[in-house]
């Protein structure tokens, strides 16, 4: 924070103020027009409650109610795209965030609700049914059972909380913490905001300079590059998923592990995103084991894979165009990791050569992505 510091008091004092009105102006109308859409969408998403209401009551078959599943997946995921063309890049990339972040807690409402679906069939030959769940109900009349769980209410509940997981019984707080949420809602728009002003003043005339080939371009924000994306996790996983867990009164506050200690590259990216982790053990590496005769192995290797699709997908919202670059810097990690293994570093040079990729790595994607 020093050094970030330093430099926009240098670049203040040399070129000004770069962060103009217009700027602000374009950020905040886009800001609004993103969460315009993102709302549309969060009520497009009650499409899948209905289309489980409907499987439920076993008026669909089960290979229609995947289709259409699919066909409101492929929806969810290109309607954004024809909205943000002209969008600042800053806000695509958030609108990219959200956008996977729906779209990974729909499938998980889809598999959760098909599994509880199969066990209640199962269940209900049984002759005593109705008198066992109404004993449930009885003993818990706050239980939520499967079928009562196919709600709009259900539904938003979980586009709004921090996880990714769905979750028929999920433990909450009694009342919300207003002042934690005040203190969060502090925290984020001050490193936000410190953020717009850090990478308007010291990136973005980098970036926009064409004097500078792209190894000059890349040399110049390294750092700034990093403290860029240092300040992106803050907002992202220690303000606003926070303050989105007090507002649901959600129980589990913990969003990220110590990835600066991490010794090889697989578990960084454990620690450094645990609801995409979780999600990718139960809905990738489970499923698969669950689905496939395939090792535990191959399974890693096909969440690795997946990890860099997610990527890339959040790169293509970002440039409007098919780039592979971030897919295959992610994809390239998994041999790393072998590597980093089999040299059996000490716990400080493992952990030395980790930081590579932060270091190293944001720097480079501001130039692949967001340079013209």
């Amino acid at each position: 924070f020093t050094v970030a510091a330093s430099q926009s008091y240098e670049s203040i004092r040399k070129r000004g103020v770069v962060l103009s009105m217009d700027i602000v102006k374009g950020l905040h109308n886009d800001f609004l027009s993103m969460y315009l859409i993102w709302l549309t969408r969060v009520f497009f998403t009650y499409g899948h409650v209905i289309l489980q209401k409907l499987y439920f009551r076993e008026k669909l078959p089960y290979s229609v109610h995947l289709l259409l599943f699919c066909v409101l997946q492929v929806i969810l995921f290109a309607y954004p795209l024809y909205f943000c063309a002209d969008m600042m890049k800053m806000v695509k990339f958030t609108l990219s965030i959200e956008q996977l972040a729906v779209m990974l807690k729909l499938y998980s409402y889809f598999s959760v609700n098909n599994r509880l679906h199969a066990t209640y069939l199962q269940e209900r030959q049984a002759k005593n049914y109705d008198e066992e769940y109404k004993l449930v109900l009885k003993s818990n009349p706050h239980r939520v059972l499967y079928g009562r769980n196919l709600s709009f209410r259900d539904m938003t509940y979980l586009i709004f909380t921090p996880t990714l997981l769905y979750e028929l019984n999920e433990p909450r707080h009694k009342k919300v913490r207003w002042t934690r949420v005040f203190q969060g809602f502090l925290g984020l728009y001050v490193t936000f905001f410190s953020l717009v002003f850090y990478f308007m003043q010291i990136c973005y005339p980098a970036l926009k300079n064409h004097a500078l080939n792209s190894y000059d371009c890349y040399i110049q924000i390294l750092v700034p590059g990093f403290i860029c994306w240092f300040l992106i996790f803050l907002v992202f996983f220690v303000f606003k998923l926070p303050i989105m867990g007090e507002l649901t009164r959600h129980k589990n506050k913990r969003f990220f592990g110590d990835w600066w200690n991490a010794r090889d590259f697989a578990q960084f990216w454990r620690k450094w995103n645990l609801p995409v982790h979780e999600w990718c053990i139960r809905h990738v590496y489970q499923e698969i084991i669950a689905t496939f005769t395939i090792s535990k192995k191959s399974a890693k290797l096909l969440v690795f894979v997946v990890s860099a699709i997610f990527h890339e997908v959040m790169a293509m919202y970002i440039s409007n165009t098919w780039i592979p670059y971030e897919f295959f810097a992610m994809f390239s990690q998994a041999p790393l990791v072998l590597f980093l293994r089999y040299l059996q570093l000490s716990a400080k040079f493992s952990n030395l050569f980790v930081w590579i990729l932060p270091v190293l790595g944001p720097a480079f994607g501001f130039v692949v992505y967001l340079r013209d």
